[in-house]
């Protein structure tokens, strides 16, 4: 799978290529592949609508896909589309952030007007992509919040685990 092919061995045996653990998008089921927030610590305790995500070390945020602690930099995976957006962090402290099918993360997923929230989306070259400014239009009503990032294209054959930040508070500006 993504073109990674196993050396090869003496008297010009082959070895298949390697595959990754797979995990169903509609189970949730085992991965071994992560979106991570990168370069960054977590978005400041208390945000405000209208002015741009600030991040507790300064830094611009990246967001990068990795297999185990591999970042991976090569094949489809490498140039996703990935979304930006807001879960309800409670849910997250109770599950374990790693511990949750498909279908329980879309539950958490904030909904502003009957619509999900999608405040940014990037695309990733060689496993990784800047985030870039953006703002909250809407406060969590003192709700805490995390920021997440998932793969916008929902039929791949294995599960990208979402990246999720620390809880914050989100209030109008």
């Amino acid at each position: 799978m993504q073109g990674r092919q196993a050396a090869s061995l003496p008297n010009d045996i082959s070895q298949p290529p390697r595959q990754m653990s797979e995990g169903f998008p509609e189970t949730g089921g085992i991965t071994s592949v992560k979106l991570r927030f990168v370069d960054v610590d977590r978005p400041i305790d208390t945000l405000f609508t209208g002015y741009p995500v600030q991040w507790q070390n300064g830094g611009s945020a990246k967001v990068a896909i990795f297999e185990n602690d591999t970042q991976i930099t090569q094949g489809h995976l490498s140039k996703l589309q990935i979304e930006i957006l807001p879960v309800y962090a409670d849910f997250f402290t109770e599950q374990g952030q790693e511990d949750f099918t498909k279908e329980e993360f879309n539950k958490q997923i904030c909904m502003y007007k009957g619509k999900e929230s999608v405040l940014k989306t990037v695309n990733l070259a060689n496993g990784e992509a800047y985030i870039g400014p953006f703002s909250f239009t809407e406060s969590s009503q003192r709700k805490r919040l995390r920021l997440t990032a998932r793969v916008k294209r929902q039929d791949l054959s294995i599960r990208v685990q979402e990246a999720i930040s620390d809880p914050f508070v989100v209030k109008v500006g």
